[in-house]
């Protein structure tokens, strides 16, 4: 399925996306990821310009993520599945509900492995809402909070370099674009 939906998505056919997503939807309505494929559904119809249609599945999607978290003990998977969400807001270039998931993470559940991803994707956004300035506030003083993690460090730092010397050149960054959830 993933496959045919990058295919699609290359060739600009976003009905065929979309129905991947669908069909796939209907054959395992049980999959773990169905979320994904419903905020995926969401995101196509919005690139087709159908905006109603569009919010009602992300409506459903961001529902299905809720009741998935409800449903699960699993701090881990709890974790993942507002990570998700997150990744899901910014398809919609809702920016401040996907901070407010990414910071929920870092702090309700920063025991588990996501707490570094989400903190750099909660500055990635700022990069993709065109805030480069805001964006390198926040790598800096992540940067100094997160010495004793070289790996983190690292990440941080190349974005904070790139974003310097874009700063230094007179350049912006290209808004990024997150690819469909599910692939």
């Amino acid at each position: 399925a993933e496959r045919i939906v990058y295919a699609s998505v290359r060739n600009q056919d976003y009905d065929r996306a979309i129905k991947t997503y669908a069909d796939y939807i209907e054959k395992y309505p049980d999959f773990e990821g169905v979320s994904d494929l419903i905020a995926g559904q969401a995101y196509f119809y919005g690139r087709k310009g159908d905006q109603a249609r569009s919010d009602e599945l992300f409506q459903k999607a961001r529902d299905s993520y809720k009741n998935a978290i409800e449903a699960t003990l699993d701090n881990q998977k709890k974790a993942e599945l507002y990570f998700r969400l997150a990744k899901a807001y910014e398809l919609r270039r809702e920016f401040d509900e996907a901070r407010a998931q990414y910071e929920l993470v870092i702090k309700e559940f920063s025991d588990t492995p996501l707490r570094e991803p989400a903190q750099v994707a909660l500055g990635d956004t700022w990069i993709m809402e065109g805030n480069n300035a805001r964006c390198l506030e926040y790598f800096q003083v992540l940067m100094g909070r997160e010495q004793a993690n070289p790996r983190m460090v690292q990440a941080i730092r190349a974005r904070v370099m790139r974003l310097m010397s874009e700063q230094r050149d007179g350049g912006t960054t290209p808004t990024a674009t997150s690819p469909a959830p599910g692939q």
